[in-house]
């Protein structure tokens, strides 16, 4: 981990490396205005800086600050060019490859994507879920 310290960046090491941050520098200000703060925790709001910062430094992980997991931040993500269906928390794509019933139960807070307190699981998924269990 950084520590927060900032880092000089290295320049593109090539032009298509140089293309690529130009798209992913120009979607990230698009992902970051439409963050609306006031529906943030301060938990939430926390996360987003952290994440904040290690997308300023090119990092492609961070520690989340709640569990100490490391956590791919967007700009890892925007570089693999598609979801990996794991229900990511700074996933690019819409979660368009998560599992139906897992896209479910989540929900954007407009920085990422978080498990959705309201969600019920459907009793029918739940019982086949078991059901594969045994």
């Amino acid at each position: 981990s950084s520590g927060g310290v900032r880092r000089t960046v290295p320049p593109p090491q090539s032009e298509k490396q140089k293309a690529m941050r130009a798209e992913y520098l120009a979607k990230e200000l698009e992902w970051e205005g439409a963050v609306d703060y006031s529906k943030l925790t301060d938990q939430e709001s926390f996360i987003h800086m952290k994440h904040k910062e290690a997308i300023e430094n090119f990092h492609f992980t961070y520690d989340d600050p709640e569990t100490g997991l490391k956590v791919v931040t967007r700009l890892r993500h925007f570089l693999k060019g598609t979801c990996c269906g794991n229900a990511c928390r700074h996933c690019v794509y819409n979660h368009q490859n998560v599992e139906p019933e897992r896209a479910r139960s989540r929900l954007f807070n407009s920085a990422f994507w978080v498990e959705d307190p309201d969600y019920v699981e459907d009793e029918k998924i739940k019982h086949s879920n078991m059901e594969k269990t045994w």
